[in-house]
């Protein structure tokens, strides 16, 4: 059974960094690989670790949370039961590359999510997201759904080493359009693909299983609002939805970045809604999972780029929408979404992405 590692994201809080990597190794694990998730984390300080190792342990143990402590703990619990081929926590180039060694590692993968922004990294070591540790030729190198997060290429001073290590991987796929033509603008590398988050290739089995043993989170056909960055004009809207549904007094607002609930009951809650407001990338997948009416609100400072190339994709672009127009989103209350032509294109575009990864580990 060939051996692959995963690397995304550091995993705290956030439902969907989790459900992407964790989608992605259900998927591997279904396709006969044994993959292994390496935990990375930012380098920091021993002594900053050692305090936030100890001041966590006891902060989980309060019976109200501090700054999300026992949500992370709860989360990493999770992690640790879905995903047990895993690594220590790996910090470093050489870490990361003696992970790869001692696992006898036959190809790493990076993605998804916005591995390729080099400000979400959190530490110095942007490289590590571009395999720099992954030596050797029997190592295969693969990007799945890399996302730069923005249209245009913020770090130009990292471009010479990113293509000469880009020039190096077997296969590179990006989630979005622009990256595609930020790959070949900026680093020179032509043969690039564009595939779906791994949430959407995996199949449902997945979901249904953390479904199986979840107790309603909300009332069944209510709104529900997961939003990352709260103000006035996601209020504004969210307000809209309600009214137009006739609903003044409905809605629920859940999970805002990884607080309350576990993975599996943030899921339970997509599914028993009966409308999702969401300015959230996965909270849009996740109501398109579920077969949801919804509207997703544009977040620019998370990144324009990933809304749009998905729903233009599946023909869904009109539920974005940037300001709290009452007419068009009462027109897009009214309006119900064919998920069967949205369904048609998804099942293409999951085809040729389940393509290019067993290709790419072929």
């Amino acid at each position: 059974m060939r051996k692959i590692g995963l690397l995304t994201l550091p995993l705290h809080q956030n439902y969907g960094g989790i459900l992407q990597i964790l989608a992605l190794y259900r998927f591997l694990l279904d396709q006969g690989f044994e993959p292994v998730f390496l935990h990375k984390e930012p380098v920091t300080p021993l002594k900053k670790q050692l305090f936030r190792s100890t001041i966590g342990r006891v902060l989980e143990r309060l019976p109200v949370d501090v700054r999300g402590y026992r949500a992370r703990a709860m989360h990493q619990r999770f992690v640790r039961a879905m995903m047990p081929r895993r690594t220590a926590i790996l910090r470093t180039e050489e870490d990361l590359a003696a992970a790869v060694a001692e696992e006898q590692l036959d190809a790493v993968i990076v993605g998804s999510d916005q591995v390729w922004r080099l400000d979400y990294h959190r530490d110095t070591g942007h490289m590590q997201y571009f395999l720099n540790f992954a030596r050797g030729e029997h190592v295969r190198k693969i990007a799945y759904a890399a996302s730069f997060g923005t249209e245009e290429w913020q770090y130009p001073q990292w471009s010479g080493e990113i293509g000469r290590l880009l020039a190096g991987f077997d296969a590179v796929s990006v989630r979005e359009q622009a990256g595609r033509e930020i790959c070949r603008e900026e680093f020179g590398k032509e043969d690039v693909s564009v595939v779906l988050d791994p949430t959407l290739i995996v199949g449902m089995s997945l979901y249904d299983e953390l479904l199986e043993r979840t107790d309603p989170v909300i009332s069944e056909g209510s709104v529900m609002r997961y939003v990352l960055d709260p103000n006035p004009t996601v209020q504004r809207i969210a307000n809209l939805v309600m009214s137009s549904l006739g609903k003044e007094e409905d809605g629920i607002e859940i999970g805002v970045q990884g607080a309350s609930q576990d993975v599996p009951h943030w899921l339970r809650a997509f599914r028993d809604s009966g409308f999702v407001v969401t300015d959230s990338f996965h909270g849009t997948i996740f109501a398109i999972i579920f077969r949801k009416p919804f509207v997703s609100v544009a977040n620019r400072e998370r990144g324009m780029v990933r809304f749009t190339s998905l729903l233009d994709a599946l023909g869904l672009s009109d539920r974005l929408v940037a300001a709290d127009d009452e007419e068009r989103i009462a027109r897009m209350v009214d309006t119900p979404i064919d998920y069967g032509a949205v369904e048609q294109r998804l099942e293409e575009l999951r085809k040729g992405s389940r393509s290019f990864l067993l290709s790419a580990l072929a």
